[in-house]
């Protein structure tokens, strides 16, 4: 205090008195909560609001991450001492994984009495990154089939809604060992024999031959049948 306005009056000995200005709590207003995985951090970024008009004040955040996932993020300081953070000063926000693209290979075998199955590799992954892709729907004999892919070993992607794949397992050819070609008559429609070469081991496969005659002559008979599905007969 400096000074009265009635003169029959005088200031005491203590003429001061403490006072406080307290800084005003701002309101937070969020954005940018939702992201897609592509390698670097994320954060949500917050606005302060309720200020005085021509005052600026920037939000520092905190808690950015890189991972797919969900996350809570913290307003932890502002730029203006004039003002104060709310009691609440948190956010949920999630980084999405991104989705892949998926090449197929392989997608046409043939039979060798193992199971088989195409393979998958990952597409539009972020530099450095690997990702591998579990396929099921392995097969062992010849015949068409439709492979998935079922599962991605890093987390930070997903699998694109298109993620089955046709593919087909070949039958293998054989080669023919003939026997018996030259006979002698006997009043009974003869022929020769075929088996085939070349069959996995275990597997049997028996020919069908064709052209038996009975009277004495040149002839040419034919291998017309296998008896196991896996394998066909060698272009004529």
């Amino acid at each position: 205090a400096t000074g009265l306005s009635n003169a029959n009056y005088v200031l005491l000995q203590s003429e001061t008195q403490a006072f406080d200005i307290a800084p005003k709590a701002v309101g937070l207003d969020w954005a940018n909560t939702a992201f897609t995985y592509d390698g670097s951090s994320h954060a949500p970024t917050a606005t302060a609001t309720g200020l005085v008009p021509g005052d600026t004040c920037k939000v520092t955040v905190t808690g950015g991450q890189k991972n797919a996932g969900s996350y809570t993020a913290t307003a932890s300081a502002l730029s203006n001492a004039n003002y104060v953070l709310p009691q609440t000063a948190t956010q949920a926000f999630a980084i999405a994984p991104k989705t892949v693209g998926l090449k197929w290979t392989k997608t046409s075998l043939t039979y060798n009495g193992k199971a088989q199955k195409p393979k998958a590799t990952a597409t539009g992954l972020v530099a450095g990154d690997k990702c591998a892709v579990t396929v099921t729907g392995s097969r062992k004999n010849a015949g068409s089939y439709t492979a998935k892919a079922t599962k991605l070993s890093n987390s930070n992607y997903a699998l694109p809604k298109a993620r089955t794949k046709a593919c087909t397992i070949k039958k293998k050819t054989i080669k023919l060992k003939w026997t018996k070609t030259k006979l002698k008559y006997n009043g009974k429609a003869q022929k020769p024999t075929a088996t085939a070469v070349g069959l996995v081991k275990g597997d049997k496969c028996k020919v069908t031959v064709s052209g038996a005659k009975k009277k004495k002559g040149t002839y040419t008979a034919t291998a017309t049948k296998l008896s196991n599905k896996n394998y066909q007969l060698p272009a004529k």
